[in-house]
């Protein structure tokens, strides 16, 4: 358990945070598991299929922007995703030279209920709070949508930069990158990210998930 001394500093903060988060999601997903537990995916590949998660019909050079690489690299992923069965690519019909992007029905499917279990528990343990615990969290959450909003913003020039490496790390001995990019939740629409000026904002199931 961690425990936040009051009045500390900044960095020290910021290492609680980190801490208590990655905690969660260590738990979350020895219980829940993963969404894709028998296709192991990359770092890029993961942050791909959730932008698109939370984005449905998105395109290639709009997904590009969203997560910092050249459009040729998103294109790569995609061909990959898709040919595990994660991924549809469909021309625009306004323009068939655009290919929007979704995530198979199948491939939906996994997530909703990979989302539902992680939903059950952490309502198992929320319900067991008292009042003042609760309205606790509820205070915080804005400030930590705000949190994650700035890792976005600020990480996108970082994320740009970030080359290939990032493609040989595998989703299931990574903590994720930051920089604001891949949330929670599923397509299902419960608690999704809403899109402003084309990006997807973050809500408090993405700093979850990708702490």
């Amino acid at each position: 358990m961690i425990n936040p001394e009051p009045g500390g500093t900044s960095e020290g903060l910021a290492e609680d945070l980190l801490a208590t988060l990655g905690l969660m999601r260590r738990h979350l997903r020895r219980r829940a598991g993963r969404p894709w537990p028998s296709s192991p995916l990359t770092t890029s590949q993961v942050e791909l299929a959730r932008l698109v998660r939370h984005n449905p019909g998105i395109s290639v050079a709009e997904a590009a922007g969203e997560l910092g690489l050249v459009p040729n690299t998103v294109s790569t992923l995609v061909g990959q995703l898709s040919e595990q069965g994660l991924l549809r690519r469909s021309p625009d019909p306004n323009d068939r030279r655009v290919a929007r992007l979704t995530l198979t029905p199948p491939a939906q499917q996994q997530v909703n209920a990979w989302r539902d279990r992680r939903i059950a528990l952490v309502t198992q343990v929320l319900e067991r709070l008292d009042d003042r615990e609760l309205d606790a969290l509820r205070t915080a959450l804005p400030t930590l949508n705000a949190v994650a909003e700035r890792l976005r913003s600020e990480g996108a020039d970082d994320l740009a930069g970030d080359g290939p490496d990032g493609d040989n790390e595998r989703e299931s001995g990574s903590e994720g990158r930051t920089g604001g990019r891949n949330g929670p939740a599923p397509g299902d629409g419960k608690g999704a990210s809403r899109r402003t000026g084309g990006r997807a904002a973050p809500d408090s199931a993405e700093i979850v998930e990708n702490a």
